[in-house]
């Protein structure tokens, strides 16, 4: 079974950040969501730089420059995927929805 790491609303704190980084790189999981608000562009390359493995980002509420985070994620093709404000994902036979915001969210888990 493949592990999975969910974080969120990172808001350019690279500190904690780092610790989650290092928390999940040593859970052993291989996939990484990050469910929005990432704030600016650079925590892109923060996220790949700390975790090895895939990691699937959507839009939340606080992402200031969605076309320089586009332009980061796609410089990691194959290993970063954005997904926009919403995603379905198959992940070792499971799937899994991502949205920011809760209200649709349990609409969606119904």
């Amino acid at each position: 079974m493949s592990r999975i790491a969910i974080i969120s609303d990172s808001h350019d704190n690279i500190w904690n950040l780092d610790q989650a980084l290092e928390q999940i790189r040593d859970s052993g999981a291989e996939t990484l969501l990050h469910c929005g608000d990432l704030c600016a562009p650079f925590i892109i390359h923060h996220l790949a730089k700390g975790f090895p493995g895939k990691i699937h980002i959507i839009f939340g509420n606080n992402d200031a420059d969605g076309r320089l985070i586009t332009q980061n994620a796609a410089g990691y093709e194959g290993r970063v995927t954005l997904h926009g404000i919403y995603a379905e994902l198959t992940i070792a036979d499971r799937v899994i929805a991502m949205i920011h915001y809760p209200e649709p969210a349990r609409r969606i888990a119904e």
